[in-house]
């Protein structure tokens, strides 16, 4: 009987050998494989036309949408505002989450200019005229981000303050709100002889009124100021009048003790506000 034929040992399948293939990575900067996306500035931060310390493009405020392209280390190239924006901050500024920002009002104390990045040097936008009310979106320890109509960009600090409140006038005569500073400027209304407004600016001459919903500027020659309510009470039994004369009708006989709001004076007689009724008191009787 012939021998049986030997079988073929099979050849083993090599395994994978580690370092086969392309190392993940390799040739390229670390992160580049993800850029572009889209991040957060976490606050102001300058951005630069190269990682590190290169020249200042612009200063961008905390929560700003960027576009990230490419990173370097510890540093992100980004671009904002549509492209306009372009250059190099650090990648600690960046975060996945907006962060929350808080506003508030403030106005010019001076005529202050609008620059694109919290330096002196940097490219002027548009100057503000003094009284200009800005919303303030961020800050730095000499800069603040401000925003005006259309316009966005970095003022000096120092040339901020607190918008004053407004003040209570009322009008002297029947007087015509206009549109503008001027006598030739259109009529917006038409305020009656005693008429409160709030005045919230000044232009010379003029203030910038607010009432009943309308705006516009009026003369200050026929306003004036609201008397601030002073409170006294009656130190006796005292008759309430019609006019300042001890011959005037009797309105009401005041109790010792009643407390009234003093509104307007004439010689010694004070003309008094209480429980809905007006007249006049001598100042004599009151404390």
């Amino acid at each position: 009987t012939p021998p049986p034929t030997p079988k073929p040992t099979p050849t083993p399948t090599p395994s994978p050998d580690p370092g086969d293939g392309e190392t993940p990575g390799d040739g390229e900067t670390p992160g580049d494989d993800e850029a572009p996306y889209k991040s957060y500035l976490t606050s102001a931060t300058s951005v630069r036309d190269s990682a590190g310390s290169g020249a200042l493009v612009s200063t961008l405020t905390a929560g700003t949408l960027v576009t990230v392209r490419a990173t370097d280390g510890a540093y992100s190239q980004l671009t904002a505002g549509s492209g306009s924006v372009k250059g190099w901050v650090p990648s600690s500024r960046l975060v996945e989450k907006k962060p929350s920002v808080t506003t508030r009002t403030l106005q010019t104390t001076k005529s202050a200019v609008v620059r694109v990045a919290v330096a002196s040097t940097s490219k002027a936008v548009k100057t503000l005229p003094k009284g200009t009310k800005v919303t303030v979106l961020d800050s730095t320890s000499r800069w603040r981000a401000v925003k005006v109509g259309a316009t966005r960009g970095w003022v000096l600090a120092t040339s901020l303050g607190a918008v004053p409140a407004a003040k209570t006038m009322q009008t002297t005569t029947s007087l015509n709100v206009r549109s503008s500073a001027s006598t030739k400027a259109k009529i917006v209304t038409t305020l009656k002889k005693g008429t409160k407004v709030s005045v919230t600016a000044s232009k010379g001459d003029w203030r910038k009124v607010s009432v009943s919903g309308k705006v516009g500027w009026a003369h200050s020659d026929y306003l004036k100021a609201v008397p601030a309510k002073v409170v006294k009470t009656t130190t006796t039994s005292l008759n309430l009048r019609a006019s300042a004369s001890t011959s005037a009708k009797i309105i009401t006989t005041l109790k010792k003790g009643t407390k009234v709001t003093v509104t307007a004076s004439k010689g010694d007689w004070r003309k008094v506000s209480v429980s809905g009724r007006t007249g006049w008191v001598h100042g004599k009787y009151l404390k």
